[in-house]
């Protein structure tokens, strides 16, 4: 499955203004399994990402990165002057030649070579001080596609001392069309007591920065509940952050689909239902 990978912005610690997460996202040149003939025949292949923003409600390139095959390149906002508040993707490309500007964001090429199954990826940086963590991800094709969607995860609260640590959830949502940027309502609740804890907004074709420490109890945070995170209008990607508040540890998750709770073969009958329980929920 071909992928996009948006640029996480670089997020200013709530209370600190002086510190910042800085983000990056590091990018391959070669398809990460594939038969030896294909390998042989792609040894010496150059490959291209384009880099894109959102301005103006147009998607405008602003780089090719020519990324040999074998080789890695880290793509950060910093290198580029590019602010948090804009919204910031690498598309893959096979030679560089995505259009300047455009409404719907090209379809990223592919670096499936045959059958052999691919998981196209990047690692997902996070950096604070000379600390760092990182996470394997992707935003899917198919997922930007999509009219309308809905999120579902569960943040385990267990590990928060609210007093010791700040901690974040990412929404990240990538549209292809770029004049898609409505605003939804994002629950969290408590998925035993079904208590509303509090709601946020997210947009599309963002990423949505949202402090846990700032929306959730202090007394809430520091019990062993997990907190249900809900959208019924649109499909985010959770990425969830904590850092310790001495900024000597910085830790980076992410979550699981629905679908990944049940067999192949059985999961689209077992994620509808799944959904519907608990989009109901509220």
């Amino acid at each position: 499955m071909s992928c996009y990978f948006p640029i996480p912005p670089n997020i200013e610690v709530s209370g600190n203004k002086k510190q910042f997460i800085n983000s990056s996202v590091t990018l391959g040149g070669f398809s990460n399994n594939s038969l030896l003939d294909h390998l042989e025949k792609n040894i010496q292949k150059s490959y291209f990402y384009s880099i894109y923003i959102l301005r103006n409600s147009f998607w405008e390139k602003i780089d090719d990165l020519k990324c040999t095959y074998g080789q890695f390149i880290e793509v950060s906002r910093s290198q580029f002057g590019i602010d948090s508040k804009k919204f910031m993707v690498a598309i893959s490309s096979e030679k560089g030649n995505n259009p300047e500007r455009c409404k719907i964001l090209p379809p990223p090429y592919s670096l499936r070579k045959d059958i052999s199954p691919v998981a196209e990826r990047a690692s997902y940086n996070f950096k604070i001080k000379n600390i760092s963590t990182s996470f394997q991800g992707e935003y899917p094709f198919r997922m930007s596609s999509i009219k309308k969607g809905s999120l579902i995860t569960i943040f385990k609260s267990a590990i928060i001392d609210s007093k010791q640590q700040k901690n974040y959830v990412l929404l990240m949502n990538l549209k292809r069309d770029s004049y898609l940027n409505q605003i939804h309502k994002i629950y969290l609740l408590d998925p035993y007591s079904k208590k509303l804890l509090n709601i946020v907004s997210a947009n599309n074709n963002s990423f949505n920065v949202i402090c846990l420490n700032n929306l959730i109890t202090e007394k809430y945070l520091n019990t062993n509940k997990e907190i249900f995170i809900q959208c019924k209008t649109a499909a985010f990607i959770p990425i969830f952050i904590n850092l310790k508040n001495n900024l000597d540890e910085i830790n980076v998750e992410h979550t699981h689909p629905p679908k990944q709770f049940f067999w192949h073969g059985f999961h689209e009958k077992g994620t509808k239902m799944f959904k519907k329980k608990w989009l109901d929920f509220i």
